[in-house]
């Protein structure tokens, strides 16, 4: 097992031996600062986005107009709601977690989309920082909470079709 981006493909046995004469080093050091180690995913969800943007227009209400959804007022009042519950959700997590990465939001009703990297020997006590806070926004938030799978997310390293590392550590925190 190596630490390098999922579905990395080398083109024949050679290569990886190459690679891991000339890089052996510091693929060995990432595999430390990953070993036991798993990654827990989740997103976050608004459950009724007609209600959501009936709270945002209430606080710009001259965007109350119809399509007022597109409107700058509602997308920056939109962007504000989105980032206080990220901020309560890490600040819940984050204390059990060794890293965590902050992924792409999808659509509007998507919150938060997010990695984690939990030590295994605290991973039943993160699940239950999960429930807590699922618990405590279950009216309006839907969580989707997925692993433990491989620390992928947070492997860096990019293998050219010569099998250079073009980059190589783990990802910038």
């Amino acid at each position: 097992l190596l630490p390098v981006r999922f579905y990395t493909i080398a083109p024949n046995a050679e290569e990886v031996r190459s690679l891991l004469r000339t890089r052996y080093g510091e693929l060995r050091q990432l595999l430390r600062e990953l070993d036991g180690k798993v990654e827990l995913g989740l997103k976050a969800i608004w459950k009724d986005m007609n209600e959501v943007f009936r709270q945002v227009a209430d606080t710009a209400p001259e965007d109350r107009r119809p399509g007022a959804r597109d409107s700058a007022g509602v997308r920056q009042a939109l962007e504000e709601k989105r980032a206080e519950l990220r901020q309560l959700l890490l600040a819940a997590l984050k204390p059990v977690a060794v890293d965590f990465r902050l992924n792409k939001t999808y659509g509007d009703d998507m919150v938060v989309n997010a990695a984690f990297l939990v030590d295994r020997r605290r991973e039943k006590e993160f699940d239950s920082l999960v429930a807590q806070v699922g618990a405590s926004l279950a009216r309006t938030v839907e969580l989707k909470y997925v692993g433990p799978v491989p620390p992928y997310s947070f492997v860096n390293i990019v293998i050219r079709g010569d099998l250079g590392l073009a980059e190589m550590g783990a990802k910038e925190r």
